[in-house]
């Protein structure tokens, strides 16, 4: 799916006059947007690589607002968030009350509003939407390029790519599935994706509307439980997942690495002192069965280092000093380096 089409997949869950008014702008905005933001009674805002932008009239976009911006009302927040559930808010509560919902073709809405809380105090429902964050999904084949080379051409390792939000660690996680199990990179790796939120291969209806080759997809599975399944059912070699965050879910990896099994995972790090400050981080550094730490940057697809972890010690800052292979800072991987061309 082209950029500018994934754009108006993604506004197709708003509201009607909402919908209408994104879908309008200009193709070179769609082309660069990332998220829309809607927030009750303000304007709304498309986040693109270049910066965020409020909508007027006739698709004309602009960084300065002024009134006559285009507003989410109250009730038009609240149909798109209904749309969004596929009209059955009920069945969707659970999700919704994690905080986001898996749309698709990869896209996903985080939600905020007043919780309903439940008696062991948890958070079982949402009422009176406050905003919705789209994330527009991207699918780049060939952004993996420049890692699938430095990484995979002499067979398969567990890696970790970390960096920070918008960065494009599930991006390059997909195309890397599609390079590792598919004839693109000639490996034929047998590959299990553990797709808990449904967004590196979106499947709808168990068929994977992203392209992640050849992979064997476990969609909406917790990402411990879906480890356990593919070690028992699918014998894999590499097992894909997406936004490691709990330390059950690094012990789960452990295990399954002492099996023989290479892991492919991403981790929320805003820069590289983080490394060690993050418990879970540090935990699947420490635990020494990953070969090698993708560092990306603030821009999409933008490399800052690749760690050889076998080969690592940290400042007293706790950052990841040693082991920083050829890839200079600043470098665009693969497909992205074109796409950020692209004007904002």
């Amino acid at each position: 799916m082209q950029a500018a089409d994934s754009f108006d997949s993604a506004a197709n869950y708003l509201d009607s006059r909402l919908r209408a008014a994104l879908v309008g702008v200009e193709p070179r905005v769609k082309e660069s947007a990332y998220e829309i933001r809607l927030r009750s009674a303000r304007p709304v805002v498309i986040v693109t690589r270049g910066g965020s932008l409020f909508v007027y009239g006739s698709g004309r976009t602009g960084e300065v607002y002024s009134p006559g911006a285009l507003t989410a009302s109250p009730a038009e927040l609240q149909a798109s968030f209904s749309r969004m559930c596929g009209y059955s808010v009920h069945s969707n509560s659970a999700a919704a009350a994690s905080g986001f919902i898996s749309l698709a073709h990869g896209h996903r809405a985080g939600v905020c509003g007043t919780a309903v809380m439940a008696e062991n105090g948890t958070v079982k429902a949402f009422r009176d939407i406050s905003s919705v964050n789209l994330r527009i999904a991207h699918e780049v084949r060939g952004a993996a390029d420049e890692i699938y080379t430095r990484l995979f051409n002499n067979g398969a390792v567990s890696a970790i790519i970390a960096g920070p939000p918008l960065s494009g660690k599930t991006t390059l996680l997909r195309d890397l599935a599609r390079r590792l199990s598919g004839p693109s990179g000639g490996n034929f790796f047998r590959v299990a994706v553990v797709d808990e939120r449904g967004e590196i291969a979106a499947s709808s209806g168990g068929c994977p509307q992203c392209d992640v080759g050849f992979s064997d997809v476990l969609t909406g599975y917790p990402k411990d439980a879906g480890i356990l399944t593919a070690l028992r059912t699918l014998s894999p070699q590499m097992i894909i997942c997406d936004e490691i965050g709990s330390l059950s879910e690094a012990k789960r990896i452990s295990e399954g690495m002492s099996s023989g099994v290479n892991f492919l995972v991403s981790v929320h790090v805003g820069k590289n002192e983080d490394l060690r400050r993050r418990p879970v981080v540090s935990e699947l550094i420490s635990s020494g069965v990953f070969s090698k730490l993708v560092m990306l940057g603030e821009a999409p697809g933008e490399i800052e280092g690749i760690y050889d972890l076998k080969e690592r010690s940290y400042a007293n800052d706790g950052s990841l000093v040693d082991g920083c292979r050829a890839v200079p800072c600043g470098r665009i991987c693969g497909a992205y380096a074109d796409a950020s061309r692209e004007p904002a």
